[in-house]
């Protein structure tokens, strides 16, 4: 295998989660989600995830922290990371196989809503979302997430199942 960690990107309703899971299982690595550990840390503060939202734009070192933490687990590798911003941070020291997910915005509401989370509303708030993080992180890290250079493998998950991007990656860790 070419690596021993694997990050895996992508915004709400490209599969990232899906796949990660997946990823995680077939290699018996660990499964690392950015995404709940954030859930965690509000849960920890007694808010919302959207008042914790609020705040980490307010205080970016929550998100340092955040990241700083899965830094150092993708340094121990065997790991699958779900991360919005770890392709970005890691560096050369750290053996990782980096995979962006991608989907039209219709695909990503068509999922979001077999999740009971979709329509117009959400469709809106997806795009600001995406916005809002690549200001966040363009600010805070000086990186723009629409450089996919990064990154080691493209997916357009748009028209394929959760299990055949999964089988596209690990073809690509084999060869």
């Amino acid at each position: 295998m070419k690596a021993e960690t694997i990050v895996i990107t992508g915004f709400p309703g490209t599969g990232s989660s899906t796949v990660a899971r997946m990823l995680a299982e077939e290699f018996g690595f660990e499964y690392v989600y950015a995404g709940g550990i954030m859930r965690a840390m509000a849960k920890e503060r007694g808010q919302s995830i959207d008042d914790f939202h609020t705040e980490v734009l307010q205080n970016p070192e929550i998100d340092r922290q955040l990241d700083a933490e899965l830094t150092s687990r993708a340094a121990v590798g065997q790991a699958v990371i779900e991360s919005r911003t770890l392709p970005w941070l890691l560096g050369p020291d750290v053996t990782a196989y980096k995979v962006w997910l991608r989907c039209t915005r219709a695909e990503q509401v068509r999922r979001m809503s077999l999740r009971g989370r979709a329509g117009v509303a959400e469709s809106k708030r997806l795009g600001e979302r995406e916005a809002v993080e690549r200001d966040r992180y363009k600010v805070l890290y000086g990186f723009d997430m629409q450089d996919l250079g990064v990154f080691d493998q493209v997916i357009d998950t748009t028209a394929i199942s959760a299990r055949q991007v999964a089988e596209l990656i690990t073809a690509e860790l084999s060869g």
